[in-house]
C-alpha cells in the first residue's frame, strides 16, 4: 500500500511541494520531516479566496481549506487546498486535500492522542475579523444616519452623499458576510468521525 500524498503550490512565491504521510512522519519533497509523535496541534479552517479555476472558466470560490500543523520544535506548517496556477488563478484541490488531511488526523490521533485537534480560525485571526466587522458596522451605520438626516432636513441627497451611498451599502453588506464568517469560524475542538 502506498503512503498518501498531496501536491500543492500555495502561492507565487512558493514552488510546488509534495507532502507524503508515512506511518511515522509527515514529509515534504523540500526536505521537511515532522514525526507524527512530535505534532502537538492541528487546526483546520476555511479562508476566503477571490477566484477559483474550474476547467477553463472562472467561478467565485467558496473558500480555501487550510491545515496548520504545530510541531513541538520548529515552525508551523500550513497546507492549503488552493493551488497557484498563474497570477490571479488558483485551482481548488479539495478533492485530494480532504482525504489526505483526514488520514493525517487519524494517524496523529493514533500515535499522539494528546495532540490538540481544532477547527475554526486561530483566535488572533478571528478577533481581527471581529474588529473589521465592528468597523464596517459602525461606518455603515454612521453613513446611513447621514443619509437619513440629509433626507429629513433637505428633502434630497447632496452629491457628496450620493457618492457615499455605494460605500455605505458596501460596508453594510460586508458586515453581514463577516458575521457569517465569524459564526462558522469560531475555534472549537475537532471531533473525528
Amino acid at each position: 500500500m502506498t503512503d498518501p500524498s498531496y501536491r500543492c503550490r500555495p502561492s507565487i512565491l512558493d514552488t510546488e511541494v509534495t507532502w507524503t504521510l508515512t506511518p511515522i512522519a509527515l514529509e515534504s519533497s523540500t526536505g521537511t520531516r515532522v514525526p507524527l509523535e512530535e505534532i502537538v496541534a492541528i487546526r483546520l479552517y476555511g479562508a476566503a479566496t477571490a477566484i477559483s479555476v474550474v476547467g477553463q472558466g472562472r467561478i467565485p470560490a467558496t473558500g480555501t481549506l487550510r491545515c496548520v500543523i504545530r510541531p513541538v520544535h520548529g515552525r508551523l506548517l500550513a497546507l492549503t487546498s488552493s493551488h497557484y496556477l498563474a497570477l490571479g488563478r488558483f485551482e481548488d484541490r479539495s478533492a485530494e486535500f480532504e482525504p489526505f488531511i483526514h488520514a493525517l488526523l487519524l494517524r496523529v490521533r493514533a500515535i499522539q492522542p494528546i495532540a490538540q485537534l481544532l477547527q475554526g480560525m486561530p483566535p488572533a485571526l478571528w478577533w481581527s475579523w471581529y474588529a473589521i466587522g465592528v468597523g464596517c458596522a459602525l461606518v455603515g451605520s454612521f453613513g446611513m444616519i447621514l443619509v437619513i438626516v440629509e433626507l429629513w432636513t433637505k428633502g434630497h441627497l447632496s452629491l457628496e452623499l450620493l457618492v457615499l451611498l455605494p460605500v455605505v451599502a458596501g460596508m453594510l453588506l460586508s458586515t453581514r458576510a463577516i458575521w457569517r464568517l465569524l459564526r462558522r469560524g469560531r475555534s472549537r475542538p475537532l471531533v473525528l468521525e
